[in-house]
């Protein structure tokens, strides 16, 4: 059930239908670009890496993406990909954000906020067929069908999107990359299909289910050298179960299966091209939940609201990249996880709430119980007034790839690489955050809103420890000769480690949204970000380390006319960045880390549409990044202007 942001304990943004449908974009995480305190990086089509007040990375591992609560976290890697879900943005009902902490309730990974697809119920929306075309080789034709037979909802989907990608990395002038053996014109090719029903047992007793399907090519980007890389016969299955009593109980279990080819899509110089290109043979996560929630009067002006729940989550990945298990000697592994949550919301009348919770999780390969916990005030001055008080602690655990990584790493010379290794001793990333806020809303005229928070980030994990060979480990330990299979010497080892200087995280947003007449929409927010190290010693090595721009900006507009036609537009502006990204080093004292300047951009998107028949009909053409051409990170595709006409028969 939707909660009010009003009521959230974290300040809270979402995405209606509507705006989905409007927003010129076909993939929802590429829309939350105009929601202030969200990063959007556009490395590649269908490629966004989202990242939520600050700590944005080529591999986005500090948030958790959702669909209906389930989370598409692929695990080996610390990635999310919209591309893999079998669901279209037809389906959806609305897109939500947590901005801040949300470890109290969703656990690890949960570090700086959640990102929930919600879907539309089976049997509660339109059928409907969809049809598009535009250049650069866009694409896309999906059917969607609801049933209502008594009791049993059904919704069954199935589709194709594809584009080429932005361009080519091996282009003039970059002497710092050379071909890989994948085709560097893919951006991105999907074909999915997928049901979900829900049978309605009794008054208050349901159960829901459903499976699915995607196949996809899609470039993907890496860590350090390990530039892009196309994932090809990418393969993410999903069934789940879950059952609803009236009671409060509630349960589901769900399962998440990837396997994919990997190979370089570009390489820097000097790559080993055989080492990256491999085989993810491989992933399962299954998670089972025990729920219970409740409402009770307490006495007068007194009411709680309970949840409270039990988790349990398995996980195996196979994976080539991976070093080899002391016991089977498989280059796979297997771990368990457990945990339990609790929040209580006390209500005092109708001005003010107590929010309280707690998570505790057991990790196998950290220490100890982590505990979550996080507490709001919430005093609501006015019927659709509420001022914000936060406080929170997450946490994020390493990733297969940062435990248990073995592979020959890229250099700057020819014929010389280092070892890549995972870390099984990293502590978890954790974060102390503060925030505060205020909130008004009137749903016929206005939303306003305005947030600060101060963040201390502890214990980040990077890519930069190199641990150079002897000449006697050469005589020791075999990895460290000549390799034939790869053509190069093994100097050393490159390693993960917790950063050693804390950090600092401060800004804020505001935003208003504004509904002047009838049709028209029209909002406006600016975020402002701050990273800097607590102690003298460099963020990253860096003093310049800015990965989050200070300044964002978005401005759009919509208008639906009772006659039919449709009108938006979006525009954002984010300040310049600089990355100071780690590389390897081939001498002691060097340093690990480069830095890398993005000027500043803008983005402008843009869709003309016309409803015909009682909305059965609506075509349109949609225009992405109309302004400039640019990059969103200093190794990304450079983002080109991109077209595309459709067509939806809804019936």
């Amino acid at each position: 059930m939707a909660e009010s942001p009003l009521r959230a304990p974290n300040s809270t943004a979402s995405l209606s239908a509507q705006d989905l449908r409007l927003s010129a974009r076909i993939n929802p995480l590429e829309a939350l670009r105009r929601v202030a305190g969200v990063e959007l990086m556009v490395l590649a089509p269908s490629y966004p890496q989202l990242s939520i007040r600050g700590l944005n990375e080529r591999i986005s591992r500090r948030l958790i993406v959702m669909v209906d609560g389930r989370t598409i976290y692929l695990d080996f890697l610390g990635l999310s990909l919209w591309t893999l879900v079998p669901l279209a943005v037809e389906d959806l009902e609305r897109v939500e954000v947590i901005r801040g902490p949300a470890s109290a309730i969703y656990g690890a990974d949960a570090l700086t906020g959640v990102v929930n697809l919600i879907s539309r119920r089976p049997g509660e929306g339109r059928n409907y067929l969809a049809l598009g075309m535009g250049n650069e080789g866009q694409a896309r034709a999906l059917l969607g069908v609801h049933h209502r037979e008594g009791r049993l909802r059904l919704r069954l989907g199935a589709g194709y999107e594809g584009a080429r990608a932005f361009g080519r990395f091996s282009e003039p002038g970059r002497v710092d990359v050379q071909p890989g053996e994948a085709d560097p014109t893919t951006g991105f090719r999907r074909r999915w299909a997928g049901g979900e029903g829900e049978l309605r047992l009794s008054r208050g007793v349901s159960l829901r289910f459903g499976s699915g399907v995607t196949q996809a090519d899609q470039s993907v980007h890496g860590v350090g050298r390990i530039r892009e890389v196309l994932a090809r016969d990418a393969t993410f299955a999903q069934t789940f179960a879950q059952v609803a009593t009236r009671s409060g109980f509630s349960s589901r279990v769900f399962w998440n299966r990837f396997s994919t080819r990997h190979g370089l899509v570009v390489a820097p110089e000097a790559a080993i091209q055989e080492a990256i290109g491999g085989r993810l043979r491989r992933q399962d996560v299954v998670d089972a939940e025990v729920l219970y929630s409740g409402n009770f009067k307490l006495g007068g002006r007194l009411s709680m609201e309970l949840v409270s729940g039990l988790s349990y989550r398995f996980k195996y990945v196979a994976w080539d990249w991976m070093s080899p298990d002391p016991e089977t000697g498989e280059r796979s592994r297997t771990q368990h996880h457990f945990a339990a949550f609790l929040q209580d919301r006390l209500r005092f009348g109708r001005s003010l709430e107590l929010v309280g919770s707690v998570r505790a999780d057991r990790h196998p390969l950290l220490d100890g119980i982590q505990v979550s916990p996080r507490g709001s005030v919430l005093w609501h001055p006015g019927e659709r007034q509420t001022v914000r008080l936060m406080g929170a602690t997450a946490f994020r655990g390493p990733t297969f790839l940062e435990s248990y990584l073995r592979l020959p790493y890229n250099t700057p010379i020819r014929g010389v690489t280092a070892y890549a290794e995972g870390n099984t001793n990293l502590r978890p990333e954790r974060i102390l955050s503060l925030e505060v806020g205020y909130m008004a809303e009137d749903p016929d005229a206005f939303t306003f809103e305005v947030n600060a928070y101060l963040n201390r980030v502890f214990d980040q994990m990077v890519l930069a420890d190199v641990r150079f060979a002897r000449l006697r480990d050469t005589a020791t330990e075999p990895r460290f000769g000549f390799s034939d299979d790869f053509a190069a010497y093994p100097f050393g080892e490159v390693g993960f480690r917790n950063e050693d200087p804390d950090f600092v995280q401060y800004g804020g947003e505001v935003g208003v949204k504004l509904f002047p007449v009838r049709g028209l929409d029209v909002y406006a927010n600016y975020a402002f970000h701050r990273t800097e190290p607590v102690s003298d010693q460099p963020l990253g090595g860096e003093e310049k380390d800015q990965r989050t721009s200070a300044h964002k900006v978005n401005v759009g507009v919509q208008y639906r006319t009772r006659f039919g036609l449709d009108l938006s537009a979006d525009f954002s502006w984010v300040s310049p960045q600089v990355w100071a990204d780690p590389q390897v080093v081939l001498r002691p004292g060097d340093d690990a880390f480069i830095p890398y300047e993005l000027p500043a951009y803008a983005v402008l998107d843009a869709r003309v549409g016309y409803r015909l028949f009682d909305d059965k009909l609506e075509l349109s053409v949609a225009g992405n990044n109309l302004l400039m051409e640019h990059r969103e990170h200093p190794f990304a595709q450079t983002l080109d202007r991109r077209v595309m006409a459709h067509a939806t028969l809804r019936f």
